[in-house]
């Protein structure tokens, strides 16, 4: 029997209805993909993404549920996200993590910033997002392809990942709240924990729509965050 699906994001805004992944949720909705009552979204957010995330998983509403964190500037446009989603999972009995791009490896070269993308050697990219920079989501910027779909992957792009809850608990695997970035290595770090841990990440093709170009100004805590993650993940990576 299939997994029913909980859409989960949050914001600093007191009103979730202006965001996109609110519009998201409502054709979701109505297309009978998500019942009524399974999303949320933490408004007037002041905590970091890692405690929101750890929050939720562990909600006894999302027991038993495929659960989708996504940004609040994101849309799942998928008619099929479900169902590709419940066969991924009933397929690899270890997945528990399921995101639309993501990397195979991990480079071990010397770099500034630690983005996913710069992260993951040529030949090594997985899968593709779909931006668009308006409110109007049949108005797109483009589709970045970076690669395959199908495969298992090391790291993801945190704008949407599916997390079968019941299996991710039996692994163990948190999100840091210890991290001092509270927007930013939430995923990457999740990511390499999955994958110490052994719970298997993949990428597959779900169409959404993300409001975003990526990182174009580097703040202050991104670099907190950047520092955090190469002493305590990248190099406790390199000594395995």
């Amino acid at each position: 029997m299939d997994k029913d699906l909980f859409v989960y994001f949050s914001s600093p805004d007191p009103d979730c209805k202006n965001l996109m992944a609110y519009r998201g949720v409502k054709k979701m909705i109505e297309a009978g993909i998500i019942k009524e009552e399974d999303w949320k979204c933490k408004t007037n957010n002041k905590d970091s993404l890692a405690k929101n995330y750890n929050e939720i998983i562990h909600d006894p509403q999302t027991t038993g549920k495929i659960l989708l964190l996504v940004h609040s500037d994101l849309i799942v446009d998928d008619l099929f996200v479900k169902e590709k989603l419940n066969a991924r999972f009933e397929r690899n009995k270890n997945a528990c993590v399921v995101g639309i791009a993501g990397g195979k490896k991990i480079a071990n070269f010397p770099r500034r910033y630690e983005l996913w993308h710069l992260m993951t050697p040529k030949g090594s990219h997985l899968g593709e997002v779909t931006n668009n920079a308006t409110e109007d989501i049949l108005s797109t910027v483009g589709t970045t392809r970076f690669g395959g779909h199908g495969e298992r992957a090391i790291i993801i792009d945190g704008c949407f990942m599916a997390i079968d809850v019941d299996r991710i608990r039996k692994f163990g695997v948190t999100f840091d709240e210890n991290c001092p970035s509270g927007f930013h290595f939430y995923d990457l770090i999740f990511s390499l924990r999955c994958y110490w841990a052994g719970a298997e990440i993949y990428v597959d093709p779900i169409h959404v729509l993300h409001k975003s170009v990526g990182l174009v100004n580097v703040s202050g805590d991104f670099l907190v965050g950047n520092q955090y993650f190469k002493n305590n993940y990248l190099s406790k990576l390199w000594k395995k």
